[in-house]
């Protein structure tokens, strides 16, 4: 999995194996917030 994150000072591209995806599964809705437009 590919996504982009990105704040006030930059952007950086992140890669998000498989197996890491499913053993963190359950917590990435914490982690990872939708986008919004500005």
């Amino acid at each position: 999995m590919f996504m982009t994150i990105e704040d006030e000072t930059g952007v950086a591209n992140l890669v998000i194996w498989q197996t890491v995806f499913e053993k963190y599964r359950r917590i990435l809705p914490l982690i990872l917030r939708p986008a919004r437009d500005q």
